[in-house]
């Protein structure tokens, strides 16, 4: 595995409405790079002093996401590699990642419903949450293939209690 990467970024909290990259790296698309990745992640989101409803969403959100590029992008092609940034702005945190694996059905986001769950026990679904869970989790989602690469960007913002 290649090494671990750098986290970046300020470890108070600030006012600045800068930009800051708390996280970036590539990492093999393989289910144990993938719980790495995630942990990093989330010790770089909590040594920025995110929220940590915020901390739990984007964790959720990239949990689904990478484990689908894994199960699905690079389904029978062997090895790939995700790239990851994790950026702090001013409302919340911006996520891009890319992979090379298959593009999206249509080359566009699925619609993220609940599957039905107005059935018999034997027949609900084994899956089919994980969009709504990315969906639900996220203020922003979109995505884009461009030529072998596909570009995922999730938008994260802080949510206030009424």
């Amino acid at each position: 595995m290649s090494q671990r990467p750098v986290v970046m970024g300020k470890k108070t909290a600030s006012k600045n409405v800068d930009p800051i990259t708390l996280y970036n790296f590539t990492f093999p698309a393989e289910q144990l790079a993938v719980r790495t990745a995630l942990a990093d992640i989330r010790t770089a989101l909590e040594q920025a002093l995110l929220d940590a409803d915020l901390v739990g969403r984007v964790e959720s959100a990239l949990a689904e996401l990478f484990n689908n590029i894994v199960k699905h992008a690079y389904a029978n092609q062997g090895s790939g590699t995700l790239k990851c940034t994790v950026t702090k702005t001013a409302p919340g945190v911006v996520v891009n990642v890319i992979d090379r694996g298959k593009a999206m059905p249509g080359h566009t986001l699925p619609d993220g419903d609940l599957p039905n769950l107005e059935v018999g026990f034997s027949d609900l679904p084994e899956g089919g949450f994980g969009w709504f869970i990315i969906k639900s989790q996220t203020d922003g989602l979109s995505y884009e293939r461009v030529g072998a690469d596909n570009y995922t960007q999730l938008v994260f913002e802080v949510r206030r209690n009424a």
